[in-house]
């Protein structure tokens, strides 16, 4: 099952930034005019937050 992040911006010019960083447009709310979108992006597996983390490890014992 893929666990996602959430995050909400208020600039058209934030979901285009986002969105290049793979985040996806999943809704938009208006309230008193003032507009919100609402974004997801999927989050890393274990297997690859386990994987980035022994990398960073490795990386750093280099220094």
């Amino acid at each position: 099952m893929k666990r996602w992040s959430h995050i909400r911006v208020s600039t058209w010019d934030e979901v285009v930034e986002k969105g290049m960083d793979g985040w996806e447009l999943i809704g938009t709310i208006e309230h008193q005019s003032v507009g919100t979108y609402m974004l997801k992006k999927p989050l890393p597996s274990i297997r690859e937050e386990i994987t980035n983390a022994q990398t960073t490890k490795a990386l750093t014992k280099r220094g």
